[in-house]
């Protein structure tokens, strides 16, 4: 930490300050919420419970930041090569989980050469789950969101395509900027920034529609 940016050396010291309040709120909450504690009501149990999965999100907001902060403030971030098509299958599992199955994420067969792209190892399917959350996020009831995978994959450029959005690159990445979705978008540009691809999105009345980003294919 002491070789790190100034700026990335006050993000940790937040995050640290953050953490412990956090840490005791959900210790207490779930200590309440013990088999031999004193019995409560429904009503009461159901509000520690929302208490405690607003602290699961704060944590992993916490978490989201800390690896958003390494990444922009690092020139030489490692990348490897990573399978895109269980990245994205599990993705789209917890996408669809996040609306009870009344939104269906519609994945590419993925039965012929697997893809595999370079990125920063285990942040990349973060950074899918972020991308396919969003577009499910305000989606219609039973409406589907299809992934399109393009490109070369011998050591060219993969495209990754989902939702209502156009294959032509473009500069606007406005869906990071969007209430309701933590840090997760800011996250996945960087991830994929970080690895030399591009990151776009198409919204329509505040809400999002699609997004696409490019990475390079991993060689051989």
């Amino acid at each position: 930490m002491a070789d790190s940016p100034r700026h990335l050396q006050h993000i940790e010291l937040i995050l640290h300050e953050l953490r412990t309040p956090v840490n005791v709120a959900a210790g207490s909450i779930a200590q309440a919420l013990e088999p031999d504690t004193e019995p409560m009501t429904p009503a009461q149990q159901a509000i520690l419970q929302r208490a405690g999965r607003a602290c699961s999100q704060l944590e992993q907001l916490c978490e989201d930041l800390r690896d958003w902060a390494q990444l922009s403030a690092s020139d030489d971030t490692l990348v490897g090569p990573a399978p895109l098509a269980p990245l994205l299958k599990d993705a789209a599992k917890a996408a669809e989980a996040t609306r009870r199955d009344a939104v269906r994420v519609a994945l590419p067969d993925d039965r012929g050469q697997p893809l595999r792209v370079m990125a920063p190892p285990g942040l990349l399917g973060r950074a899918l789950a972020g991308v396919i959350a969003a577009c499910v996020r305000t989606a219609p009831d039973r409406a589907s969101i299809p992934v399109v995978v393009e490109g070369d994959p011998g050591g060219g450029e993969i495209r990754v395509l989902v939702g209502a959005i156009d294959s032509a690159v473009s500069d606007g990445f406005e869906a990071e900027r969007m209430g309701g979705l933590g840090f997760v978008l800011p996250l996945a540009r960087a991830v994929v920034e970080s690895a030399g691809g591009r990151i776009w999105s198409a919204s329509v009345s505040g809400r999002v529609v699609g997004i696409a980003l490019t990475l390079p294919a991993a060689a051989g």
